[in-house]
């Protein structure tokens, strides 16, 4: 089952309609896809509230601190985003990888 992430969070977003969010851990080396529901602010209402519905592991290639990087500053320029079927996750605003969503 999908749960909470175990590493710090390096990156949260939710989409336009505020029905998903997504999020990512560099600790962790994950993504999760979460459905946040569509009754009231962002699903408070629904039972569906912070219910992770995917994730995704990112390779330790794509997310490792390279020589003469600070890792804090590495951290923060990580950002996920949405397309209408994927989760993008850049790193200095550059994809550098996408996940295919269900829906």
């Amino acid at each position: 089952p999908f749960g909470l992430h175990e590493g710090a969070i390096s990156a949260v977003t939710f989409d336009a309609a505020g029905q998903r969010l997504a999020s990512f851990s560099c600790a962790e080396g994950r993504i999760r896809y979460w459905e946040t529901g569509n009754a009231g602010p962002f699903g408070l209402f629904s039972s569906k509230v912070g219910r992770c519905v995917q994730q995704f592991n990112v390779s330790p290639s794509l997310t490792r601190v390279g020589e003469g990087e600070d890792e804090s500053a590495l951290r923060m320029a990580f950002r996920v985003l949405f397309t209408p079927n994927a989760v993008v996750l850049t790193r200095d605003g550059n994809p550098i990888c996408d996940f295919k969503i269900r829906k």
